[in-house]
């Protein structure tokens, strides 16, 4: 579009880039957009009699659709259907293909940017001075955020493809990045010394483009720490379990949900305890265990599951549930000092015991014949599986024993601890015993998840930190996720999920974070 009056069509193949034809003469061009489909074009213009325009891709005129103001802006929305139009004067014009408009009054200065992402979730609005995120929604436009905090004017914005990130181009040269999920910050983009005029995501998502005023155009690799996707639950969430492509989350009201990306969806409710532990076993049973010390077995092959049987294991909270492969033992580690050993379908159950303190970790592993367990009292004891003999333990003097797990090969145990609030430890032991490898970690270590190939390794230390290690310790990336000026609290459960090419991070009061998983660079374990 341009100022001389006249529109001007392209044909991007074969190259070079070719002109087809040019559109009748109008006002000047201030803005266009294609249908998603191609099947037509939108011009918008500065005179406010014939703002807004649509035509066929050949050119043909289709029809005029009345603006009251200049239009400074343009998108489609998903379906085609809705027209999108920032005005001079602040408003926002939805045209439907029928014939309809609607005005939503948002700004005081003129609409410089509408983008719609292309797999359908949101609408990204801009000014000089303010940005807002919209979902389409029952046949109207309703905010989910406005975003500000930067002294300088706005000049470009753009939103990824998948509708996933938001960045915002300013006047004195930065630029920062939003997650579009809620709002925010993720990042900040410095480099620019003039304005960022224009921005764009490349398709793949590996990089952003802006244009300065200081005459350069810039490529930036997007930071592969940023999360993938965040879901907040409105309860608190205790615990979590993912296991392939499925994720299923225990709150504190006793609920039990399978996350979908649209939404949660109740699986089962328990007795008003919360939900402080679950797994999911070989025959399709989903296993919860409470604040109370209650095991239950949830069939899944109905809505809502139907409980299949129920053990008073312990006498307090249960802090980490485990299956054997089979399907036949549940493992529980509680505060009460005890492991829980359960066969849901003869009802047989007996406590294991030699930790003296509460249990916080436990796992089985890939063969079922051995579990080990870790707790408060400095130990970690392997067990021997399914009599639950007590076949060796693994002392660490003066410090917390947080998580333990074994290595892929099933030949090493991996322990996490706590020493204080600022340090802790990931150490490697033979399954016989001897101490293997001992690294210093600055803070806690919470949780751990190892590659299915012993590459590297997954672990939860303090602020709101995921770190990725070689087995050999080697620190390879760290995902942060706490926002600015907010309290950091620390990922307490961690898994990797190899199938679908993510890892997973709960934060009890915060929710669920998702990291892409390239599998092109492991073991860098690059993400976005």
């Amino acid at each position: 579009g341009s100022t001389d009056t006249r529109g001007y069509l392209w044909e991007r193949q074969p190259s070079p880039t070719a002109l087809l034809r040019h559109l009748p003469d109008t006002a000047a061009i201030q803005a266009v957009a294609f249908a998603q489909t191609g099947s037509e074009l939108a011009t918008g213009h500065g005179d406010p009699l014939n703002a807004l325009q649509v035509w066929t891709p050949d050119g043909r005129f289709l029809r005029k659709v009345p603006a009251g103001a200049a239009v400074t802006a343009l998108t489609y929305g998903a379906s085609d259907r809705q027209l999108f139009a920032g005005l001079q004067d602040g408003r926002i014009l939805v045209a439907s293909s029928e014939g309809q408009t609607a005005y939503l009054n948002w700004a005081r200065s003129a609409v410089t940017e509408t983008q719609w992402s292309t797999e359908g979730r949101y609408l990204l609005t801009a000014t000089a001075g303010e940005a807002a995120c919209w979902t389409w929604s029952d046949g109207r436009l309703q905010l989910l955020f406005e975003l500000g905090g930067h002294p300088a004017p706005i000049r470009s914005a753009a939103l990824a493809p998948d509708g996933r990130l938001i960045f915002l181009g300013y006047a004195d040269g930065q630029g920062r990045i939003f997650s579009a999920a809620d709002g925010r910050l993720l990042r900040e983009v410095r480099g620019h010394t003039g304005a960022i005029h224009s921005a764009s995501f490349t398709r793949d998502l590996k990089f952003l483009l802006t244009a300065s005023e200081d005459g350069s155009i810039r490529r930036w690799a997007l930071p592969y720490d940023l999360p993938w996707q965040r879901w907040e639950a409105r309860d608190l969430i205790p615990t979590a379990i993912a296991v392939g492509s499925q994720i299923w989350i225990g709150t504190d009201l006793g609920a039990i949900y399978e996350y979908r990306p649209e939404g949660p969806v109740l699986v089962a409710e328990a007795q008003g305890e919360a939900i402080t532990a679950l797994a999911l076993s070989a025959d399709g049973l989903l296993i919860s265990g409470d604040q109370a010390g209650v095991v239950r077995a949830w069939d899944l092959s109905s809505r809502p599951a139907g409980k299949r049987a129920e053990a008073s294991l312990h006498e307090g909270r249960i802090n980490r549930l485990a299956a054997t492969p089979d399907g036949r033992l549940i493992l529980s580690a509680s505060d009460d000092g005890t492991v829980g050993l359960w066969n849901p379908a003869t009802k047989e159950q007996m406590k294991l015991e030699g930790h003296r303190r509460e249990v916080k970790g436990l796992e089985i592993d890939s063969s079922g014949n051995f579990a080990v367990s870790s707790g408060l009292d400095s130990l970690a004891i392997l067990w021997k599986l399914p009599e639950g003999r007590r076949e060796r333990v693994f002392e660490h003097p003066e410090t917390d024993v947080l998580c333990a797990t074994f290595s892929a090969d099933g030949r090493s145990i991996l322990t996490g601890t706590q020493a204080g609030t600022r340090s802790g430890q990931l150490r490697t032991w033979s399954l016989t015993g001897k101490l293997q490898r001992s690294l210093k970690i600055n803070g806690p270590v919470y949780d751990l998840a190892v590659d299915p190939e012993d590459r590297f390794v997954v672990l939860s230390s303090a602020d709101y930190t995921l770190e990725v290690r070689q087995a050999d310790g080697h620190l390879l990336r760290t995902f942060q996720t706490s926002r600015p000026g907010e309290r950091a609290l620390p990922f307490s459960r961690v898994w990797l999920l190899p199938a679908e090419g993510q890892a997973l991070g709960l934060v009890e009061r915060q929710g669920l974070y998702w990291w892409r998983n390239d599998r092109t660079s492991l073991p860098t374990f690059l993400g976005r």
